[in-house]
C-alpha cells in the first residue's frame, strides 16, 4: 500500500484520530493533536463511520473514462502481443496510436517481450549448412538483386566451412564481388544479419505453433514479403527496405 507523499497521517494515524473522537475527544482537539485540519478529520471520521476501518488512500483515477479502450480492443492488443508482435506493429495493425498501445501493454505487464508468459518448448528444425546450399543461396540472392538493377560489390559472411569452399569463392568471383569475413566470436561485426535473425525468429519462426516444418516454411513467404515491402523500419526512417533500395537506385517504383 502506497501512502500519498503529501499525506500528514498514515492509515494507522488516521484510525487513531477517529478512535479518539469516538472516545469523546472533540474533533478540533483530535485534529490539532494529529496536525491536520478539522475538515480532514471529519473526512476520515465519515469514512470510518461508513464502514472503512483501514482508511487507506483511495485511487485518484476516475471511475469512468470516455476515452478508455473497449475491453475487446484491450483483449486484441494482448492477443497480438502474445504472438510476440512489437508495440508499433500492433498499433499499425489495429489503427491505434503507438502511445495508446504502449499504455495498455504497461498496464497488462507486457511492455517487455521478456515478460510474456513462458511458452511451451518449441521443436527447432535445424540442419548443417552444406557448401551447395550456401552457394545456391548466394546465386539466388545475386540474381534477385540483379533483377532490381542492383550490383553486389561485397558479401559478408562468418568463417564457416561453407563460406570457405571453392564453390562459394567461384560464385563470388563470377559476380565480381569481394568477400568480407566477420571477426571470429564477434557477432556484432555482422549486426544487421544478427538483428534480422532475431526479428525473423520473433515474428515468423516462433510467433505461433506450427503443425509441421512444411507449414513453418510456407509461412515465411508472406512474412518476408511484408518485412521487405511494407513493414516500416525505424532504422530506415520509417520506410521499408524495398523503398530504401529504390531510393538508392533512383527508381520510381
Amino acid at each position: 500500500m502506497n501512502v500519498h507523499k503529501n499525506a500528514r497521517l498514515t492509515p494507522s494515524g488516521r484510525v487513531l484520530l477517529v478512535q479518539r473522537i469516538e472516545q469523546g475527544w472533540s474533533v478540533r482537539r483530535a485534529a490539532g493533536s494529529a496536525g491536520v485540519s478539522e475538515r480532514t478529520a471529519y473526512r476520515w471520521l465519515d469514512r470510518y463511520r461508513a464502514g472503512d476501518r483501514v482508511l487507506h488512500d483511495r485511487s485518484s483515477a476516475p471511475h469512468r473514462c470516455r476515452h478508455r479502450l473497449a475491453a475487446m480492443q484491450v483483449s486484441r492488443i494482448e492477443q497480438l502481443r502474445r504472438q510476440r508482435m512489437t508495440g508499433p506493429a500492433i498499433a499499425r495493425s489495429l489503427g491505434l496510436a503507438r502511445s495508446t498501445v504502449g499504455l495498455v501493454l504497461r498496464r497488462l505487464g507486457l511492455n517487455r517481450l521478456a515478460w510474456l508468459d513462458p511458452r511451451p518448448p518449441v521443436l527447432r528444425y535445424e540442419r548443417s549448412l552444406g557448401r551447395d546450399d550456401a552457394t545456391g543461396f548466394l546465386n539466388r540472392a545475386l540474381a534477385w538483386y540483379a533483377r532490381l538493377g542492383a550490383r553486389v560489390e561485397r558479401v559478408m559472411t562468418d568463417n564457416g566451412s561453407a563460406y570457405r569452399s571453392k564453390l562459394f569463392a567461384q560464385a563470388l568471383q563470377g559476380a565480381g564481388a569481394r568477400h568480407i569475413r566477420t571477426r571470429p566470436y564477434t557477432p556484432r561485426t555482422n549486426g544487421k544479419a544478427e538483428r534480422f535473425i532475431q526479428t525473423s525468429l520473433r515474428g515468423w519462426a516462433y510467433a505461433r505453433p506450427y503443425a509441421s516444418s512444411n507449414e513453418r516454411a510456407k509461412a515465411i513467404h508472406q512474412w518476408a514479403a511484408n518485412y521487405n515491402l511494407a513493414r516500416p523500419h525505424s532504422a530506415l526512417g520509417g520506410i521499408s527496405p524495398f523503398q530504401r533500395l529504390n531510393n538508392l537506385l533512383g527508381n520510381d517504383t
